[in-house]
């Protein structure tokens, strides 16, 4: 659920999905779009508001290095040449209906070096 809303929020400001759910051998990345010159690869963490952390919370430092080690298997299996990309995270929290609480979204949260 979190992912849907996720996308309908990042095509509402203008990204282009360009694939979902790529797997990986270091994991899954959850979306992947295109803003302007940048290919952006995006991390959805939800959580509902019985949980005590933050979705953020869950973006660890392990998982940092996955999500960079993913982007870096897609750039190369796909043959791109040095393109200008960023890796964010979008943190949703649903209520315990399902409905959003709230939405955050850190434009480059991981920086890919």
């Amino acid at each position: 659920m979190g992912e849907a809303i996720a996308v309908k929020h990042i095509l509402a400001k203008g990204y282009a999905i360009i694939d979902r759910n790529y797997s990986t051998p270091f994991g899954e990345i959850d979306i992947i779009a295109r803003r302007g010159e940048y290919l952006v690869f995006v991390e959805v963490k939800t959580r509902t508001t019985d949980e005590f952390d933050s979705p953020l919370f869950a973006i660890t430092p392990y998982k940092k290095n996955c999500m960079i080690k993913n982007a870096f298997y897609y750039i190369k299996r796909k043959g791109l040449i040095d393109p200008v990309c960023r890796i964010d995270v979008i943190a949703i929290k649903l209520d315990l209906d399902g409905k959003l609480e709230t939405l955050e979204h850190i434009e480059n949260a991981v920086e890919i070096e």
